[in-house]
């Protein structure tokens, strides 16, 4: 994925206006299907809250929660004798498979 197109879906995901992308790091079997996207969840005092949450969706293992705006150079990604990677280093290999637009309910 080329910066500009990462970037932009970036800030299209932290404003809801983006509610799910799946994707896969090329390269990496282990994360051929991964899914960045908002989860809900409603608390009596506040209302619905969402969270930005990413997942390895094969593994169903790794699994990481953001309360407020993801944060794409945390090193979440473990990538074996290459250590933990961030999203951000790994932009170039990201192969984008279906995005879901906000309906209009974040």
């Amino acid at each position: 994925m080329d910066p500009d197109s990462y970037r932009d879906m970036l800030e299209r995901l932290n404003d809801h206006r983006i509610e799910e992308v799946c994707f896969s790091i090329e390269g990496y079997g282990h994360y051929r299907d991964c899914v960045l996207r908002h989860f809900y969840e409603y608390l009596p005092a506040l209302g619905k809250k969402a969270h930005l949450g990413i997942e390895a969706v094969l593994s169903r293992e790794e699994r990481a929660m953001f309360h407020g705006p993801f944060k794409d150079e945390m090193k979440i990604f473990h990538l074996g004798k290459e250590g933990k990677k961030s999203l951000r280093y790994l932009m170039r290999r990201i192969v984008v498979t279906s995005i879901v637009e906000n309906g209009g309910e974040g």
